[in-house]
């Protein structure tokens, strides 16, 4: 049998590693075929459709700068606007101030006129600057402020250029974010200073649509004889260094005629190869998908053989988490039968043996509650019975009926023990009807302060737990001196929060850590001083387990705070 079983567990390993075979080498070969064949072709065709397009573009970027050459090659030979130039910066007038030359005036409106028809409206900035001030424009003042130029650092080299020279400025920020590529020159005609200075503006929004129409996903950048970006197809790289990574950007570029400026077409390569990318993805959705069919088939046989086996594995998941009542229920006459039949049988007897466990652990927590019950000081009482006698005997005041109600309590709440669990109210009227007997007794007095929140006064908690930390307050901290006591309660996610502080001598950081050792320690005598305590703890880790949460702080010549969470009841 345990070699029919080793054969069947080999063989549907044999049909699983075939079918994943079957799927992968033929999807493998095809895809290598492919990759072979097709990517080389296809790059090569990308990059002609790239350059292309950069032909395209380096055409009407030619265009837009020569004819910005055209345009400042017209006004500087142009005998009648040279003469109106030469008049006018003869003149010492300025231009904001009052003209009442009706000959100005006309060659003012030529000037203009003569500028506006030169070029469509906003496809180039024209600027003449006379060195009088006085300047003309073939655009609004609103749309660019011609001073702008006489602000540029540039501007007092056009002194130094000849007649025929240009100046070319590159791209130079006119408002907000735009830009223009600027060109300057000046018109001297035969004489040796300048009589005028023109400046021709390119807007960027005229090289960007171009940019736009045929980028093809492709980015086009214009660039200076230094390699600096004057402007591109991305705003965010204006006058930064070009510099891109030969291994993932292929890049064409052609100079433009004059100023050393050139065109730079960059194409990722992952754009030139995305109809690769794209029939890859086609033929892996294809192979996926028939993979994913064959492997449904697979599964479906061979769930129906190994479904038990899955069930008896969630079973055992299910009685790890902590559910020992589930059952498999699983039936057969084969070998898995066997074992769903043997596993409940064990879990059957398990869960009796965990029940007679639980019953003998319970009956030793009760017994060892009643033991550390037990273990409050029963002098106490007595002491204080002779305390409130002599009391009577000595003076007869209203205080005695007071001490005698409150000792009745606290001996009524001592005596029964039938209620493990009180209201926090009555343990709070325990702690108070102690203290009152103490400060009897004592004579130095403790003050008890309360700063209870009422949702938990009704919280159930374990019989005195309190009054051995009071107690402890009291006789170790205090030492023969006055002191407050406060008891603060608040909840906290689902917990009650507890904080007695008293205003005695404190102690050291040693002496807490020792402290705490002693209390938190399984082992059943410790010192004098931490009995109590160790009490307390040894209770309500009993009686809540983990949840039971103590904490100690002191400070010497300040006092101590023990801090108690316990879970709400």
């Amino acid at each position: 049998m345990r070699s029919k079983l080793s054969r069947g567990t080999s063989l549907r390993t044999k049909i699983i590693v075939s079918a994943i075979l079957c799927l992968l080498i033929p999807a493998i070969t095809v895809q290598s075929l492919l990759s072979y064949q097709t990517q080389n072709l296809l790059k090569e065709q990308a990059i002609k459709n790239s350059e292309m397009s950069g032909s395209i573009v380096y055409q009407y970027l030619s265009n837009l700068i020569n004819n910005m050459i055209a345009v400042s090659n017209k006004i500087q030979f142009n005998k009648e606007i040279n003469s109106i130039l030469l008049e006018e910066s003869q003149t010492t007038r300025s231009k904001d101030q009052e003209n009442d030359d009706l000959q100005s005036w006309f060659n003012e409106k030529k000037m203009t006129k003569y500028l506006e028809d030169l070029v469509q409206a906003d496809s180039l900035y024209i600027t003449l600057f006379l060195p009088n001030g006085k300047y003309y424009t073939n655009y609004s003042y609103d749309q660019l402020d011609p001073a702008f130029y006489l602000k540029q650092e540039w501007f007092p080299r056009l002194n130094e250029l000849s007649a025929l020279e240009t100046l070319w400025v590159g791209a130079l920020p006119i408002r907000n974010d735009e830009i223009s590529l600027t060109i300057a020159r000046t018109i001297k005609g035969s004489y040796s200073h300048p009589y005028a200075y023109l400046m021709i503006s390119l807007p960027e929004k005229q090289v960007n649509n171009i940019f736009t129409n045929y980028s093809n996903g492709q980015q086009f950048v214009i660039v200076d004889a230094q390699n600096v970006i004057l402007t591109g197809s991305d705003y965010r790289f204006r006058g930064s260094q070009l510099e891109y990574n030969e291994n993932e950007i292929f890049a064409t570029s052609k100079n433009l005629s004059f100023g050393g400026w050139k065109v730079v077409s960059l194409v990722p390569y992952d754009n030139l190869t995305r109809y690769i990318k794209a029939l890859y993805r086609n033929m892996s959705m294809i192979q996926f998908l028939l993979f994913s069919l064959f492997i449904l088939i697979i599964i479906y046989a061979m769930s129906r053989f190994t479904n038990p086996l899955v069930k008896l594995a969630r079973v055992a998941a299910k009685i790890d988490a902590g559910n020992i009542s589930i059952r498999s229920r699983v039936t057969g006459h084969d070998e898995v039968g066997i074992l769903g039949r043997s596993f409940d049988l064990m879990l059957d007897r398990f869960q009796e043996m965990i029940q007679h466990i639980k019953k003998e652990q319970d009956q030793k927590r009760l017994a060892e509650l009643e033991l550390l019950q037990a273990q409050l000081k029963p002098h106490f009482l007595f002491n204080t019975l002779n305390s409130i006698r002599m009391g009577c005997m000595l003076k007869e005041d209203g205080e005695t009926a007071n001490l005698l109600m409150s000792l009745s309590f606290f001996l009524r709440m001592t005596i029964n023990r039938n209620n493990e669990f009180i209201r926090l109210q009555e343990e709070l009227d325990t702690v108070k009807h102690y203290v009152k007997l103490i400060n009897f007794r004592n004579f130095e007095k403790a003050e008890l302060i309360f700063d209870v929140a009422e949702e938990c006064l009704e919280c159930e908690v374990p019989r005195f737990f309190l009054q051995p930390i009071v107690e402890n307050a009291i006789v170790h901290g205090f030492e023969q001196c006055n002191g407050n006591i406060e008891i603060k309660c608040r909840m906290q996610d689902g917990y009650v929060a507890i904080a007695i502080s008293d205003t005695g001598q404190g102690m050291t950081e040693e002496k807490v850590s020792e402290l705490l050792h002693n209390i938190t320690q399984e082992r059943k005598i410790v010192s004098n001083t931490g009995i109590g305590m160790k009490n307390v703890y040894d209770r309500m880790r009993l009686t809540y387990g983990m949840e039971f949460h103590l904490d100690i702080n002191s400070r010497v010549g300040i006092g101590t705070t023990i801090g108690l969470r316990i879970p709400r009841r």
